[in-house]
């Protein structure tokens, strides 16, 4: 794939601009010529590359260059993210040897495959969002000018589809704002930014076209318009295309800035409709370069102690989604009572199910900074109706596709169910177990955890082996989910007080043939790994700290590495399925227990939980 979002139309901006107006073009500045005529617009450039240098048509006389240089009036702060390399005034996605004006792809090329770093890709795609911001404003305020010319029947259609666009150039300026306080957290954007702009462009440039078009009257410009994109979209009529990319964007934004109000289910299901739609404007769908993302760009900041890791763990795309099969509606049974979460309470993070029919929110008591739950179902009515319980009174199980939840009542003695839940997919099930295990090992109320609440139901254990990471002893373990086969790595602390308590999780996406690289005779590297963390504490930059960023593996014996690396390496001659069965199930019941030592856990090990 070519550098950049690659939308191939005829792309001429009200100014004659490329994406639809010259990147600096003042906000609100009309359409077309003085009188309304259309400027003439010189053939567009392919690709996502820099505008020209030098001050565009209808940029005001004596405002300065923007501050990367060439691009012109780009987003402030968008210095920081070009990158080492990147020269005053050189446009992002600009190699060496790249001359003013080349799109990106002429001379020397960037990276092998045609995209550009991280650094480069990334002020690339913002500045796409500030350009297409720009335009998205130029295109409503002539939508206003058209809207006054029509018949008033007409006119309500109009002025939905103009606040539209305009609400998507409000949360796309958000975007930008939270990029610059955010800037680690940036590359999580990219693929979705690289598959919504040129839809978004090519919509834009659709409007303008049409309301361009001098041959016909305003009237028969705007029925045309509405009609002929409606069709396009398969149906959609024209706002709602918009209302779905603000709503995409919106969910950008609450990603990037890990909102407790992030659905990743809705994104996922906003990106398939985007997708959809793309397919009918004619676009060819993106590739994806998840690969040119460094995992660590992925995690949080472990060093902001205000950033509790429960924040991080929902607000990020998963690495992959494996579907659950026998799924069913979500129930909470009470006790209902007024919702207890008190104004000042820190919200760690929301779930929602069945399109928000039940959502969960999890979040820390601001008086015994314990970690409670609560529930909100809508009755038959619609009302919502609230139960809360502290995690330390509820106990979890797994069943297929669902996690059944189990509280203790006081008054009769004995637990009984609280809730069924029920998830879309494997990643996220693993993830909010262990979520819930971590809070509830770590939380202040709770007297023990019992070891077998640690495990997850319906897995099987591959392998298990002592390393050494971040500078503790742990214990990793390989599991596999016994109905979908995804691989999963876990890793606990070997021993003490904490033993078995969840550091950290990833999951097993074979992303490559060099994915596991043995690097010593108790080194392995791991390419493009995920890991969610579950606990402020440790520092996964600790365990990257090698030229090609991977995370490293140190293990206490050559044996366990030679047969890790047999396990994970999808080309091996050995199949998951032949390690031998060594280890009894469940997690070991003290540090001296045969499978928890080093000389039998180096080995493969199976048993289903």
């Amino acid at each position: 794939m070519e550098p950049g979002y690659p939308y191939r139309g005829p792309v001429n901006g009200p100014h004659g601009g490329q994406f639809g107006g010259p990147v600096g073009m003042p906000v609100g500045m009309p359409m077309g010529g003085p009188g309304g005529r259309p400027f003439s617009c010189p053939p567009a450039r392919s690709g996502y590359g820099p505008p020209p240098v030098g001050p565009p048509r209808g940029f005001p006389a004596g405002r300065p260059a923007g501050p990367m240089g060439g691009m012109m009036g780009g987003p402030p702060g968008m210095a920081a993210i070009m990158g080492p390399g990147m020269a005053p005034g050189m446009a992002p996605g600009m190699g060496p040897g790249m001359g003013p004006g080349m799109a990106p792809g002429m001379g020397q090329s960037l990276v092998l495959g045609g995209q550009p770093p991280v650094a480069s890709r990334s002020a690339m795609l913002l500045s796409g969002c500030y350009a297409e911001t720009m335009t998205a404003n130029a295109v409503a305020n002539s939508l206003d000018a058209l809207r006054v010319c029509l018949a008033e029947p007409l006119q309500p259609p109009v002025m939905a589809l103009l606040e539209e666009i305009r609400r998507c150039s409000g949360v796309l300026t958000q975007v930008l704002d939270s990029a610059r306080t955010n800037p680690s957290r940036v590359p999580v954007l990219l693929d979705y930014l690289e598959l919504l702009l040129p839809c978004f462009q090519k919509s834009l440039v659709d409007i303008r076209a049409h309301y361009d078009d001098n041959t016909k009257t305003k009237d028969i410009r705007w029925r045309t318009m509405y009609h002929k994109m409606t069709e396009e979209a398969g149906g959609i009529p024209l706002p709602q295309i918009f209302t779905l990319y603000h709503q995409f964007i919106l969910l950008l934004g609450q990603m990037l800035t890990r909102s407790p109000s992030f659905d990743m289910n809705a994104l996922e299901v906003l990106q398939q409709r985007i997708e959809q739609l793309r397919e009918k404007q004619g676009l060819k769908p993106p590739e994806q370069s998840k690969a040119l993302v460094a995992p660590s760009h992925l995690g949080m900041n472990y060093h902001d102690k205000n950033v509790h890791w429960a924040e991080d763990i929902f607000s990020r795309p998963l690495p992959c989604r494996t579907p659950l099969k026998h799924l069913e509606f979500s129930q909470c049974f009470g006790p209902w009572l007024p919702p207890a979460m008190p104004s000042t309470a820190k919200v760690l993070f929301r779930r929602s199910f069945d399109n928000e029919r039940l959502t969960l929110i999890a979040y820390i008591d601001p008086t015994n900074k314990a970690p409670f739950l609560m529930i909100r179902c809508l009755d038959a009515a619609n009302n919502p109706i609230y139960s809360t319980k502290g995690v330390h009174e509820v106990v979890m199980q797994r069943d297929g596709s669902c996690l059944v939840l189990q509280r203790w009542s006081y008054a009769d003695k004995c637990a009984k169910l609280w809730a069924f839940l029920y998830f879309l997919t494997y990643e996220e099930l693993v993830l909010f177990h262990t979520a819930f295990v971590a809070l509830k090992a770590d939380g202040g109320l709770t007297r023990k955890v019992q070891d077998h609440e640690f495990n997850l139901d319906r897995e099987k254990r591959l392998f298990q082996a002592k390393i050494e990471d971040d500078g503790f002893d742990h214990l990793l373990i390989v599991y596999q989910d016994h109905k979908t086969r995804r691989m999963r790595l876990h890793v606990a602390i070997w021993s003490g007080e904490l033993r078995y308590w969840p550091v950290w999780t990833a999951f097993v996406t074979h992303p490559s043939k060099s994915w596991v690289v043995r690097k010593g005779r108790r080194r392995i590297h791991l390419k493009d790994v995920q890991l969610y963390v579950f606990c402020n504490d440790y520092r996964e930059e600790h365990m990257r700290q090698n030229k090609s960023g991977a995370f490293e593996l140190i293990f206490h014996s050559e044996d366990a590495a030679t047969h890790f690396k047999r396990l994970l390496d999808p080309f091996s001659s050995t199949a998951t399925s032949s390690a031998p069965s060594t280890t009894p199930s469940g997690p070991p019941t003290s540090a001296d227990d045969s499978d928890h030592s080093e000389s039998s856990t180096s080995s493969g090990a199976s048993d289903d939980k």
